[in-house]
C-alpha cells in the first residue's frame, strides 16, 4: 500500500482526517492525522422476546436503550524519523493509558471522548472496550522506529453520559431524575420509554392473552378485572380515619 508524503504534513482542518482522543479522567490527549482504513458503526437494539399465553405466543418488543460502538482501523504512516518517533510515542501512550497499573484503576474511570473529523464530526463520549497495535515489518523501520503503524480500536458509547452531557447534568428516565439533585430514592427507573408506549404494549398484550382463552375464562377474567377495577376506586375514595374522640 502506498501513502502520500504530503498526507501527513497538512494540518490545516478539513483537510486531513482527524481522530481525537482525549482520556475524560487524566486529561490525556491523543490526535491522529491518519489514514483510515476502516470504519464501522455497530448499533444493537435492546429487543427481548416475551410469551403470552397458555400456548406461549411470542411477541417481541424494546426493552432498552440500545448499544452502540464504533469500530476504527488507522493507518499511520511516517515521511521521516520524527514522524515516526512521534507515531510510536502516541501509540505506546494510548496503550498504557486503556491498560492501567493495578493502583492507577482507583483513579481512573476508563471514559473518553472522541471526535473523528469528518465521519464523527460530533465529540461522543465512551469507553474503548478494545485497542490492537500492529507494526508493518515490510513498511522497515527509520532508526528503530517503525516506518508505518496500524491502529484499531472499539469504542462503545457511554448513553447515560451523552444523555446527562446533552442535558446539562440531569435527565428523566420514567419517574426518576437522574444526574440532577432531586432524585428519588423509592422510585425506580419505569419500564419503557413512556407513558403512551407502555399503553400500547399493555394493548397489544392483553389481546394475544385473550387469543389463548376459551368464552369461560374470557368471562372468568372479565369478571376478574372488573373487581380489580372496583377495589381500586374504593381504595382511591376512602377517607383517613378521623380517630377517636376525646
Amino acid at each position: 500500500m502506498s501513502f502520500k508524503s504530503n498526507f501527513l504534513k497538512n494540518n490545516f482542518p478539513g483537510v486531513v482526517n482527524t481522530v481525537f482522543l482525549r482520556s475524560l479522567d487524566g486529561g490525556a490527549e491523543f490526535r491522529f492525522h491518519p489514514f483510515i482504513e476502516g470504519f464501522k458503526h455497530v448499533i444493537t437494539p435492546k429487543i427481548d422476546a416475551i410469551g403470552f399465553g397458555p400456548l406461549q405466543t411470542k411477541t417481541y418488543r424494546r426493552t432498552g436503550v440500545a448499544e452502540e460502538a464504533y469500530q476504527v482501523s488507522l493507518a499511520l504512516p511516517a515521511v521521516d524519523e520524527q514522524h515516526a518517533r512521534s507515531n510510536w510515542s502516541k501509540v505506546e501512550r494510548l496503550l498504557r493509558t486503556v491498560n492501567p497499573s493495578a493502583s492507577q484503576l482507583i483513579s481512573s474511570n476508563a471514559r473518553y471522548s472522541l471526535k473523528i473529523s469528518p465521519l464523527i464530526p460530533k465529540t461522543i463520549t465512551g469507553l474503548l472496550v478494545a485497542v490492537d497495535e500492529e507494526v508493518d515489518l515490510e513498511a522497515g523501520f527509520i532508526n528503530g522506529y517503525p516506518k508505518l503503524v496500524r491502529l484499531s480500536f472499539t469504542f462503545q458509547i457511554d448513553k447515560l453520559q451523552e444523555a446527562l452531557n446533552s442535558s446539562g447534568g440531569s435527565f428523566e428516565f420514567g419517574e426518576r431524575v437522574v444526574g440532577g439533585d432531586n432524585i428519588s430514592a423509592d422510585k425506580q427507573p419505569a419500564a419503557g420509554t413512556n407513558l403512551a408506549d407502555r399503553k400500547k404494549t399493555k394493548s397489544a398484550n392483553d389481546e394475544l392473552e385473550l387469543s389463548g382463552l376459551n368464552a369461560s375464562q374470557r368471562r372468568a377474567r372479565a369478571e376478574r378485572k372488573r373487581q380489580e377495577k372496583l377495589q381500586r376506586a374504593a381504595n382511591a375514595t376512602k377517607l383517613p380515619s378521623a380517630g377517636k374522640e376525646s
